[in-house]
């Protein structure tokens, strides 16, 4: 009985991937969602910063949910996406993304949690990053900063190591000076989850909501290098037509897996996408190779009808 081995998941490839396109609904072309997770429905919003429709999460909202998450959490992992605030609710805490268990008052329900935590005397807010576990309450923030210097497209990347280990924080890039701000991190263990946790971007409770704009939700199962997240941020300020985000020149990016496949030249504009490709035939791959461009301006351009020679049927091969 043939059976069929996973191929081994490349580095520097998300798990998940949420792009916030079509219509509130994910699972479009750039979409990388596993199979047994399932996203919440969310409001789109054409400002956006990598291009096509962002998730709106301004006034009043649900948050978006993905459930069937619980057994990542233990992993090491490194999460990336675009937030533009607005800070126009009248809170102290606006959570970005959290696990479900986060409990200000019970530590049995270990978790974790990214949010803005404000000074509106001050008008002032700072990016922090919480954990809540039996070992102890850990937390690490960046610098009080004014709210109009978080008010615009941040690229945020946030490291999560199992261990306790002290985790990482990149702003635009670039790694961000954070400090311990209650117990110190490399006293904390692990971080013991309750059963059947889930992601949840945007939202704690009715009075702790993000109130801005996401776009570009990704996970990794890996600790990404300074030099992919470097990269990973500056492609798209390479792209983007202004500063904010709310013009985008039209350009296809490159699929992240292009195994059996040789990319020719071409032009990856939408305007006059023509970039070509063939099959990999020094590495044992056959058919007609077929591209289509991306549904929208930062969004990965489709490879489809190259297969193994051993599954290609003679007709095609």
């Amino acid at each position: 009985v043939a059976c069929r081995i996973p191929r081994p998941r490349r580095a520097g490839t998300p798990t998940l991937r949420l792009t916030f396109e079509r219509n509130n609904t994910a699972g479009n072309e750039s979409d990388i969602i596993p199979k047994g997770l399932e996203v919440s429905k969310f409001q789109a919003s054409a400002l956006s910063r990598a291009g096509g429709t962002a998730a709106d999460l301004t006034g009043v909202n649900t948050g978006i949910e993905i459930k069937g998450y619980q057994d990542w959490f233990p992993r090491t992992s490194t999460y990336m996406c675009w937030i533009k605030p607005t800070f126009q609710r009248d809170q102290t805490w606006y959570f970005v993304f959290r696990s479900s268990g986060y409990a200000m008052h019970d530590p049995e329900d270990g978790s974790w949690a990214v949010e803005f935590h404000c000074k509106n005397d001050i008008d002032k807010c700072r990016l922090m990053l919480w954990t809540r576990q039996p070992a102890g309450l850990g937390a690490v923030a960046t610098e009080y900063k004014a709210k109009w210097r978080w008010e615009k497209w941040t690229h945020l990347a946030v490291v999560l190591r199992v261990g306790g280990a002290f985790p990482q924080l990149y702003l635009n890039g670039q790694p961000e000076e954070v400090e311990d701000s209650t117990t110190p991190w490399s006293e904390l263990e692990d971080i013991v989850y309750a059963k059947n946790q889930y992601l949840i971007l945007g939202k704690a409770t009715a009075a702790e909501q993000f109130d801005g704009y996401i776009d570009h939700f990704e996970v990794y199962e890996e600790i990404l290098s300074p030099e992919f997240i470097r990269k990973h941020y500056s492609f798209v300020e390479a792209v983007s037509g202004t500063g904010d985000g709310e013009q985008a020149q039209q350009v296809c990016l490159p699929p992240i897996d292009t195994t059996g496949y040789i990319i020719l030249e071409g032009s990856a504009s939408r305007a006059s996408f023509q970039v070509e490709a063939k099959c990999d035939d020094a590495n044992g791959f056959g058919g007609k190779a077929k591209v289509v461009a991306c549904s929208s301006s930062t969004k990965r351009y489709v490879l489809s009808g190259c297969l193994r020679k051993e599954q290609c049927p003679l007709r095609m091969c």
